[in-house]
């Protein structure tokens, strides 16, 4: 009996190794092909000579979204529709719980939105858009905060923190053009959501419809904002 128990504790803890040796060599794997990639990015900056402090902020950039990718791998698509609505309300339960918008949204249709979400990084300084560039996405701020400007000669407006939501009027058609200028004020990450993706997830769930129109009457900080300008201009 003792050596049937030795055998199966042998066996046991033989394939426990096997399988943290199979995981460490993944991380490997991901590790040494960003290395490559950092090698190469080195190499071109070299070649073009960009200026010191222009390297190492783009060094930065990759290094941060390699340490804090959120992208979600094309294989869960292939999972059923059960097993592919827990794994992504696991993986972005911060998104449900940080950003109240979400909270009311029934399970299968956060599931299909969560889904066509694409995760974005800001550095510091970075614009996220600029009053008047063309807009057809709307964003979730996961992670930093970002400061609202009306313009050069009213500056900042306010600033966002991690739960907020921006660029809506364009997603609900309200504005084709960005009303004012998001600019990062530390790493940021973000949830990007086109309005293709949008339509799309409502066309196979027309009952949130209702849900989204809210956002149309909602008084958000981009709303207020264009509300400030348009009175600005008035009184002008």
């Amino acid at each position: 009996y003792a050596i049937v128990m030795m055998a199966l504790g042998a066996t046991t803890f033989a394939v426990m190794v096997g399988q943290i040796a199979a995981l460490l060599s993944k991380l490997d794997i991901r590790a040494t092909a960003f290395k490559e990639r950092m090698e190469d990015l080195d190499d071109f900056m070299h070649q073009e000579n960009l200026p010191l402090d222009l390297r190492f902020r783009t060094r930065a950039f990759f290094e941060y979204g390699f340490f804090n990718s959120r992208d979600i791998p094309s294989t869960v698509h292939e999972l059923s529709a059960s097993l592919r609505t827990e794994v992504a309300l696991h993986l972005y339960n911060d998104l449900i719980t940080t950003v109240p918008f979400f909270r009311d949204c029934g399970k299968e249709f956060l599931t299909e939105i969560i889904l066509r979400l694409k995760a974005q990084t800001l550095s510091p300084g970075d614009y996220l858009y600029e009053a008047g560039e063309y807009g057809d996405s709307m964003y979730f701020l996961i992670k930093g905060s970002v400061e609202v400007e009306v313009d050069a000669k009213h500056g900042v407006f306010a600033e966002l923190r991690e739960g907020s939501y921006l660029g809506e009027t364009c997603v609900l058609g309200l504005s084709e053009v960005r009303p004012v200028s998001v600019r990062a004020m530390n790493w940021c990450n973000l949830f990007c959501l086109t309005m293709d993706a949008l339509e799309d997830c409502l066309a196979h769930h027309p009952e949130a419809q209702v849900h989204f129109r809210r956002l149309a009457v909602t008084a958000t900080a981009e709303k207020t904002v264009q509300g400030a300008i348009e009175r600005l201009e008035t009184e002008r």
